[in-house]
Order: C-alpha cells, then sequence, then structure tokens
C-alpha cells in the first residue's frame, strides 16, 4: 500500500449546466453543477480541433452558496478540489458509479454584474493618505536628545 498520494484537481472553465443547490439533512449546503473544459489540439494537416470534457462539480457549505449565487450557465470560474467517485445500487439493483470534483477552491473568472439603480454601487476605497514632512522643519525644535 502507498505511504503518500496526491489526490488533487486543477480545472479552469465554463459552467454548462444551472448550479443546483440543496441542504443535507444536518442543514449542509451542497451545491452541484457540470464544467466544460476544452482544449485545442493539432488535427491533420497543421489544423486543430476542439476536445471538450465535462465533468461533475461539488460544493459544500459557504462555497456551496456562493456557487448558486454567482454562477450560471457560461459562467467561467478556477477550481481546484479532489477527486472522488462515489458507487451505489440503482432500483435495479445494479452497482453504479460516479466521479466528480469535490471543490476545495473557487476562483469566479467573469467580472461582477453591473450595479442596477435599484442595487446600490459597493463603496469606492479611497487611497491612503500619504503623510509629507514639511520642508521647512526647524532642525532644533522638539528633539528627544
Amino acid at each position: 500500500m502507498p505511504k503518500y498520494g496526491i489526490n488533487k484537481a486543477v480545472l479552469v472553465g465554463n459552467v454548462s449546466t444551472a448550479p443546483e443547490l440543496r441542504y443535507t439533512q444536518q442543514g449542509f449546503a451542497v451545491c452541484s453543477f457540470r464544467l466544460a473544459t476544452t482544449e485545442r489540439r493539432p488535427a491533420s494537416e497543421g489544423n486543430y480541433r476542439d476536445v471538450t470534457d465535462w465533468h461533475n462539480i461539488t460544493l459544500w457549505r459557504k462555497k456551496a452558496e456562493i456557487a448558486k449565487n454567482y454562477l450560471k450557465v457560461g459562467s467561467g470560474v478556477y477550481l481546484e478540489g479532489r477527486i472522488v467517485t462515489r458507487s451505489w445500487e440503482d432500483k435495479e439493483g445494479n452497482k453504479r458509479y460516479t466521479t466528480e470534483i469535490e471543490v476545495d477552491k473557487m476562483r469566479l473568472l467573469d467580472p461582477a454584474p453591473a450595479a442596477t439603480n435599484d442595487s446600490p454601487s459597493p463603496p469606492v476605497a479611497q487611497p491612503a493618505r500619504k503623510e509629507t514632512p514639511s520642508n521647512n522643519l526647524n532642525q532644533d525644535d522638539d528633539l528627544p536628545f
């Protein structure tokens, strides 16, 4: 049995199904959606073709609520997580499997939507004032020595 291992997935793609938010019996938020990642691969005679893979994504707790509120079909997102395979028996008694990415880190890639008249725009941070010493200081005044 291996003593060490790494289970990490890093994905940058677009949301391909609307995020679905639900809650467990214990009250934990869980959100799931599918993510499309597209890779351009060389084809014949200098042409390229796009190859798209679809990934099952799962987020828990606060990340789940953020995903539901801010992601929509087509949204760009950066995800880091671990690959998880679950199994269960269907109604006919067949063993079924699914593989998904349980997300640890999420970064939204699309800009925030513009504020409307109904929603106030966020406050703009003011730059800190830089104190500049006066050039006409008397060197003998208020010296501690």
